[in-house]
This record gives structure tokens, sequence and C-alpha cells, in this order.
């Protein structure tokens, strides 16, 4: 409405406030696949936000939550886990939760008009089953390029996988809220090879410059979380007040919570997610 007020105005108040329109939105003057930085996570699921994470959608303080590895055993060697609850319809009575969406419909996957188990798509970029990671990435990096995490907000010697939804949650007025995120991915295999790393960052472009690729039949309990959340092994400890041993030596437990995450794309948005194989 303000745009149209301004018409009748004289022209130079016109071109004020067209201006002023423009410089609101930062990306007004980037071009192609350039990174929007990191995902603005005020609208995630609460179990998303890590624990202790800020409830608030409006004024939201990023980076307040944690996520901490639960010790667990395996054939009694010790192994480690992180939790996420149960959605409200996989704690539907007579439901098994453990079933993805449309599993009761599925017959056979190869016969027509069959549905798969419904997952949201993510691109893989060259995995190397069983490991969805390639080792080493099939991107080309900057050359000479080292990683420096000091200086670089994303890794220019690796493509990071793009995802195509979000743990968001639904808020209804005077009701709490409410999630239908399940942490996994059904897995698209697609290839950087020959691609400089990070030159994909969306499903749009994606697509647009390598098609459409077939769904694999493989599912990933890719969780995304708060990228600005810590994530933190079993025996971490993330407290500054941690960091040293009282003789004043660096604490070999201490962790900045960097580490374990793994870093993908949505809608060139860089996100954080744990994977849970």
């Amino acid at each position: 409405m303000a745009l149209l007020a301004s018409v009748h105005r004289p022209l130079h108040h016109f071109l004020v406030v067209t201006a002023l329109a423009v410089a609101c939105n930062p990306y007004a003057y980037q071009k192609g696949e350039f990174n929007a930085g990191s995902l603005d996570a005020a609208n995630f699921a609460a179990p998303y936000k890590g624990a202790n994470g800020d409830p608030n959608v409006n004024g939201y303080v990023s980076g307040r939550g944690t996520f901490s590895e639960i010790r667990a055993y395996i054939n009694h060697q010790p192994r480690g886990y992180y939790s996420f609850p149960f959605t409200s319809g996989q704690s539907q009575q007579g439901r098994d939760p453990l079933l993805l969406y449309r599993d009761l419909t599925v017959v056979n996957l190869d016969s027509v008009g069959s549905k798969r188990p419904y997952a949201p798509n993510a691109y893989v970029f060259d995995p190397a089953p069983p490991n969805p990671f390639p080792e080493p990435p099939k991107c080309t990096p900057p050359a000479n390029y080292q990683y420096d995490e000091e200086r670089d907000d994303i890794r220019l010697d690796e493509q990071s996988n793009i995802f195509t939804l979000l743990p968001i949650a639904t808020e209804v007025p005077g009701q709490a809220s409410r999630f239908d995120y399940v942490p996994v991915v059904g897995q698209i295999e697609v290839t950087a090879a020959g691609r400089p790393c990070q030159s994909l960052k969306s499903e749009r472009t994606l697509n647009s410059v390598l098609g459409t690729p077939p769904f694999t039949n493989n599912y990933l309990l890719w969780a995304i979380i708060d990228p600005s959340a810590g994530v933190y092994r079993v025996g971490e400890v993330g407290s500054l007040t941690d960091r040293y041993l009282a003789d004043g030596t660096p604490n070999p437990r201490y962790s900045r919570g960097q580490t374990f995450q793994k870093w993908g794309w949505f809608g060139q948005y860089y996100l954080a997610y744990i994977d849970g194989g």
C-alpha cells in the first residue's frame, strides 16, 4: 500500500521509497547460486533446536540449544546415539511408529501405481555404499585450497548434500505447537564430479543442471538441526569454564560442538544435520 500511495507524491519521493524497498532485500543484487548464509531455525520444532533452545519464534536467539549423545552399548561395546521424539502422527493408537507414512499402502514396489514410503528427497553426492559420503569428495576445489575453520564460512573442498524439507513446527494460537517432521530422507544419488565444490546449493538449480535423477530406494536417518547449536559426543563438555583443567592445561574433553554434525543446503541456505546412518 505504501508504494501505491507514493505514486501521487513527487517523483523523488517515489524513487526514495523504491530504493528503500529494494534495500530491504539483502539478496536483491545477488545472481546465480550464491550462498544465502546460515539457515534460521526460529520456526523449527523444539527437538530440532536442541536442549534449552530458545522456544520463541519472534526474536529467536540462536545457539542456545545443544545436542548431547546418549551412551549405549552394542554387544558390550560402547556406542552412542541422539534421540528425537515421535510426532503426534507416529504416536497414534494402533500404528507402528517405526513405519514411514504410506508404508501400509505399499504391496509391491515394482507393481504399477504403488507408492514408496514417504520421505522427503535428499540429493546425495557421490555416495560410496554403504557409506553415503564420498572418500575423497569428487568435486573440484579451488587451486591450492586448504580448509581453515577460522577463515572459511563453508568448506570449499567438498560438495554438501541438498535437502528439500525442514523440521518446521505448526504454530496455532492458544495451542501447543506440533510437527510432522520425521528425520528420514529418501536418497537420490547425484554426482559432483568435474564441478566446482559447493557450486550446487538448491534443488531448483540441481534439477536444471542435472535433470531429475531417480530415487535409489535407500533411506537415510539425517536429522536437520539448528546450525548454531553445539553437538557433543559422550563425555565431551562445552562450557568455556571447562576449557582448561585446574593446572591450566587444555581439557581433552572440551569441545566447541562443531565437529560431529554435517553440513548441507536448503534453497541456498546452509544447514546442519546429524547423520544417524
